[in-house]
């Protein structure tokens, strides 16, 4: 096993399919950003995309690869092909043991596009660890979910991540 392998592992041991706790103090300030316009963009037929400047190193190698954590197959043929479509490299993960292996893969994603509701984990649980763990903590992860409400827009976005897009995107 190699140090990569052994760092994926333990940066997301022991996680289950709960999510984690916020105090409101956390949140605060993300609800009022989500909650700009959303109304107004709702009511035109546009869903909310909030996404922040990412602080990740330039990507690697020739085409940017995109690390897909999706548990529908249907999603995950959509945007691969999109993705290879602009040009972007991708992996797929669908539960925590393939997001495990997908990391410990060479070379490192330069982006996580994550769901939230896995069968055997919670992405906001995963978005934490990642972002406490060195090895992992800059890679940008953008929220591609079903949930939209803006609680959890301004949960992901406190947890760390990159962006927050509603599916369907």
């Amino acid at each position: 096993m190699s140090d990569q392998e052994i760092t994926a592992e333990n940066a997301l041991a022991g996680i289950v399919n709960a999510e984690p706790e916020l105090s409101p103090d956390d949140t605060h300030s993300f609800r009022n950003a989500a909650m700009i316009g959303d109304e107004k963009l709702r009511a035109s037929g546009f869903f909310v995309n909030i996404v922040r400047r990412a602080s990740s190193p330039a990507f690697t190698g020739t085409a940017p690869l995109v690390l897909v954590v999706e548990d529908d197959p249907g999603t995950v043929r959509v945007i691969e092909s999109v993705l290879t479509r602009h040009g972007f490299g991708s992996r797929t993960a669908g539960n925590l043991q393939e997001i495990i292996r997908a990391l410990n893969a060479k070379p490192q994603p330069d982006l996580m596009l994550l769901d939230i509701l896995l069968p055997d984990a919670n992405g906001f649980a995963i978005l934490e660890r990642l972002r406490r763990h060195p090895d992992f903590s800059a890679i940008p992860v953008v929220m591609l979910t079903s949930l939209s409400d803006p609680a959890d827009v301004a949960k992901g976005l406190a947890l760390g991540a990159t962006g927050y897009m509603s599916k369907p995107a």
